[in-house]
């Protein structure tokens, strides 16, 4: 299964284009936002999200397996970890709600590769 998602700057933040009544920031994280503002000068940022069922490049996504389990057994709001190629990312745990809850993402269970599609 394939995700499609668009990051939008707003100000000097980026967002993903998503929807949610969250009342907590779900801004990307700092090394994200710099990240996308070095490869782009627009405004917006297009990517797609493949399932894999193996590894198959560097692009692969890794979540902190730690984090995962302290996702699915606590209420806790917290930075989770996760790595693309030797990159350390985050995201916030009302983030990753929000993919699996609207996307049926299961990080948890499936591995997903990333392309950047519009720089």
């Amino acid at each position: 299964m394939n995700y499609k998602f668009t990051a939008k700057k707003l100000g000097q933040h980026w967002y993903l284009d998503i929807n949610h009544d969250s009342p907590l920031d779900i801004s990307l994280d700092e090394k994200i936002e710099k990240y996308f503002s070095l490869i782009t000068n627009k405004d917006s940022l297009s990517f797609v999200l493949y399932e894999i069922h193996s590894i198959v490049d560097d692009n692969t996504i890794f979540f902190d397996e730690e984090d995962i389990v302290r996702y699915l057994t606590t209420n806790d709001y917290f930075t989770i970890r996760f790595w693309i190629r030797d990159h350390e990312f985050n995201i916030s745990s009302d983030m990753y709600y929000l993919l699996e809850g609207q996307y049926n993402m299961n990080f948890h269970k499936n591995m997903y590769t990333i392309e950047i599609c519009n720089i």
